[in-house]
């Protein structure tokens, strides 16, 4: 995979997969790689917000170049709109990326979070036209951007699924040795996808399930040979981390404690449920998803002391994206007011206008119609007009449509 990385002679490099094709892990190993250096951004469901995005890729463009950036954090604070101004945000970060080393990249990280909103895309698309800078991404999803012209011209090249499955060679090498079935039968079995491959292995698969299934249900067979083995503590550990939608050691020390919270990293780490990253802990999307299905009884009754620990952890650091991911998760909304009124002045100070739209359109679909919640719509109003108005009851409604009238009197 490196090797077809390496003879590409695109400045944008692509790969493209469903979760657990190793996208991260080969493009950790392709920067790593003598002579590169490189920034990296890993998205999240807030990475769509233009103000998010556009922060974020110039804090980490500031790896390679450090003055990059500067620019971009005081344009944010002077914009009133920045969906609307996407054209000239871009403009702003392609001029600090204009001296943009030919042997460094900028990584951009499960990319399909980006495509959930077109301004998000559009501000990456004009990156590209604007600047030199050399980029590779991750993403579930081919950019909305990339268009067949783009990649006949060599501008983008891209590695899919079909590059990034493993064939019967390279599970012959990696089961060698093992009591493992045998890597042909393994290959067809898990579609070629890494991560069901790399299971079987930790987990010693000695046979295989019958009858046909897809890749995905491969993996849950080999998860649950894996999981069923780990120590009872473990498997309690896990279903209470899962619960966090962004965990580091502080966070893992605060809901375990720090001896079970070693112990914990330490064995999932080495069944690769958990990735650690310097302080960082990541769960393998798929893990994660099997662990909460399957969380032990015992976690599932800490889940409520465990969700105020990460809410009170989220809110001292301002980790508001967090905050709001724990209390979307977890179908409490009651806490969204507290969220709302302590994030409210940084959101619009930081021009997060898509962060609070996606907020009050949560609370309207719960029901949420707190005065709060209604200030946030009124803010959001007054700099998209567009943007939806907030939950209100029918006199409500009697009043906003009154306003408008009394508005055009005090102009003329």
């Amino acid at each position: 995979m490196t090797r077809l990385l390496d003879e590409s002679v695109a400045r944008v490099r692509i790969l493209i997969a469903p979760a657990g094709y190793g996208k991260t892990t080969l493009a950790e190993q392709w920067v790593a790689a003598s002579g590169r250096t490189s920034g990296w951004y890993a998205c999240r469901e807030s990475s769509a917000d233009v103000a998010v995005l556009c922060v974020g890729l110039a804090q980490a463009a500031g790896a390679v170049l450090p003055s990059c950036g500067d620019r971009i954090g005081e344009r944010i604070r002077t914009t009133r709109n920045p969906p609307a101004e996407v054209e000239m945000l871009a403009d702003t970060l392609a001029g600090d990326l204009q001296g943009w080393p030919a042997d460094a990249w900028l990584v951009i990280d499960d990319y399909h979070f980006v495509g959930r909103l077109p301004e998000a895309e559009r501000f990456v698309e004009l990156l590209v036209e604007r600047s030199p800078v050399n980029l590779l991404i991750t993403s579930r999803q081919r950019p909305s951007w990339v268009s067949q012209r783009l990649l006949l011209y060599g501008v983008v090249s891209e590695l899919t699924r079909v590059q990034l499955a493993m064939n019967t060679e390279e599970a012959d090498v990696l089961l060698e040795g093992c009591e493992s079935p045998r890597a042909a039968e393994m290959v067809a079995l898990a579609g070629g996808l890494p991560a069901v491959i790399g299971f079987a292995l930790v987990g010693g698969a000695r046979t295989l399930p019958d009858g046909s299934i897809d890749p995905e249900e491969a993996y849950e067979y080999f998860a649950e040979e894996v999981y069923r083995h780990l120590p009872e503590a473990v498997q309690v550990d896990l279903g209470v981390l899962a619960i966090a939608p962004r965990i580091d050691d502080g966070v893992a020390v605060a809901l375990l404690g720090s001896d079970r919270a070693n112990e914990v990293i330490a064995e999932s780490s080495a069944v690769s449920i958990l990735d650690k990253h310097g302080s960082q802990l990541d769960f393998h999307p798929l893990a994660r998803a099997f662990v909460a299905a399957r969380a032990h009884p015992e976690a599932v009754a800490q889940r409520e002391h465990a969700f105020e620990i990460c809410l009170r952890i989220y809110r001292e650091r301002h980790d508001w994206d967090s905050a709001f991911e724990l209390i979307e998760r977890s179908g409490e909304p009651r806490h969204l007011d507290d969220i709302v009124s302590d994030a409210l002045d940084a959101l619009l100070e930081s021009g997060r206008l898509a962060t609070i739209e996606e907020w009050v359109r949560y609370a309207s679909s719960r029901g949420q119609a707190s005065p709060v919640v209604k200030l946030a719509a009124a803010e959001l109003a007054l700099r998209r007009p567009c943007s939806p108005g907030p939950p209100s009851s029918g006199r409500d409604r009697s009043l906003q449509r009154r306003r408008p009238y009394r508005r055009r009197r005090r102009t003329l």
